[in-house]
This record gives C-alpha cells, sequence and structure tokens, in this order.
C-alpha cells in the first residue's frame, strides 16, 4: 500500500457531519495500521502527531477563549449559600459538531501514534551502531554505511547535522546524500571503504564514520533509514 494523507484541515472541510468525519478518520487510520502491519512507520507516524497536536490546539484555544467569556448570575442556592452562573458563550450547531469530530478523534490519534511508537522501538531495538575507527571531535558531518545482517551488501550515506529554525525553536536534523552500495568481503572492510572515501572526498581529512547494522530486514525508506537517522543524531549530537 502507498503512502496515504489526510488533509490538515479534515475535520472543518467539506461536510461537516459528525458521522461522515468519523467514517473519514476511521477509514484514514485503518489504512495507517495496515502500513504499521508492514512495519513501515515514515511518514505516517509523524502525520499522526501533527494531526493530533493541531486538533489538541484547537481544543486548547477554544476552551480558553470559552474561560474568558462573562458569566451572568441566574440563581441563588441559599441552602449551599452559593451563587449560580450561567456561560454566556454559546456554540451554535456547526462548533458544536466540530467539538464531538474533535473528542471523536483525539483518543484514536493518540491510540495510532501508541502503534507507532512501539513499531518505531521494535526498529530501535534491532538496530546496532558502531563507529569506524577512532571518532574525531568533529561530528558535524562524515559517514556512515548501512548493513543488512543477512547479506554483506551495503549503502553508503554521507550525513550532515543541520540546524532548522521555526518560529518557536531551534533543533537539529540530520541531512544525508546516498553515495552508492558496495559488499563487504574479507578484503573489502568497513575501515577499507572509509579509506576509500577520505581517498576519494578530500573536503574531509578525518570524517566521523559509523556501521549501522540491522538484525532483521525492515523497509528501507519507510522504517529503516528514518530510524538508523534518528539513532544516529543522536550519538553524534
Amino acid at each position: 500500500m502507498k503512502y496515504v494523507k489526510l488533509n490538515e484541515n479534515w475535520y472543518i472541510d467539506g461536510l461537516i457531519d459528525f458521522e461522515y468525519k468519523s467514517y473519514q478518520l476511521l477509514g484514514y487510520l485503518q489504512k495507517i495500521h495496515t502500513l504499521f502491519a508492514q512495519k513501515k512507520i515514515y511518514p505516517q507516524l509523524a502525520d499522526l502527531i501533527n494531526h493530533y497536536r493541531n486538533l489538541l490546539e484547537i481544543k486548547e484555544q477554544k476552551e480558553s477563549v470559552r474561560s474568558k467569556f462573562p458569566q451572568s448570575v441566574t440563581d441563588i442556592n441559599f441552602q449551599r449559600m452559593e451563587v449560580i452562573y450561567e456561560d454566556l458563550y454559546k456554540d451554535d450547531d456547526i462548533l458544536k459538531t466540530i467539538d464531538e469530530i474533535i473528542e471523536f478523534a483525539l483518543p484514536r490519534f493518540r491510540q495510532s501514534i501508541e502503534s507507532g511508537k512501539e513499531l518505531f522501538e521494535y526498529a530501535a531495538s534491532i538496530i546496532d551502531l558502531e563507529p569506524i575507527g577512532i571518532v574525531p571531535l568533529y561530528r558535524k558531518e562524515g559517514y556512515f554505511l548501512l548493513r543488512d545482517n543477512s547479506t554483506d551488501d551495503i549503502l553508503i550515506f554521507y550525513y550532515r547535522i543541520k540546524l532548522i529554525q521555526t518560529d518557536s525553536d531551534q533543533f537539529r536534523a540530520l541531512e544525508t546524500r546516498y553515495l552508492g552500495r558496495d559488499k563487504l568481503s574479507i578484503t573489502n572492510t568497513p575501515e577499507n571503504i572509509k579509506m576509500r572515501l577520505i581517498k576519494n572526498f578530500k573536503e574531509l581529512p578525518n570524517p566521523a564514520s559509523y556501521m549501522i547494522s540491522i538484525k532483521h530486514s525492515l523497509p528501507l525508506s519507510a522504517t529503516w533509514l528514518p530510524v538508523a537517522k534518528r539513532i544516529l543524531l543522536k550519538a553524534v549530537s
């Protein structure tokens, strides 16, 4: 199954009907879980987290607006010695329906995110990272080799840490470039490959280099490479 996508504003686009939106959401999540069953994490997990955060933010903003509206006194309970208020903030039918859709969606997104995290943790548990030779102090760029332990084939990548600035934060990300494929042997060790990279790419005379091995096969672009990049980013940061 190919990557599936849900519009960012799915809950307010088109027909705003609780039953219709519930059906739309459940259909989307069913496809996501089919991809998870195929051990494909990305970009599905990132999309789920974004949808969940967006809806949570909408809910919190709405509650904040509601709390700032004035209240009117409707009654006084003399037995309990308390004043009873009524909110002047009123939702129309469409806003109430949107509230219902959000309340329906949030726990289901949360549950799907947990499933994705479990798959991520499984992938991380079967991936090993080892330095090739001595690791230099400068590790913001270098090379890594990807290897499925069931074969001698390896994939060779260049990596570079870059800073991404958003409106509210700054964070690190790993930019990678595929350099080619090779095969390990008694005479073609990871150290030999590293020396060849140094010879071919002279701008990095002493590069940080790593072997990233996986114990069981996983989809490369949808799981293995993204998880390997997260593990490497943590190791070199």
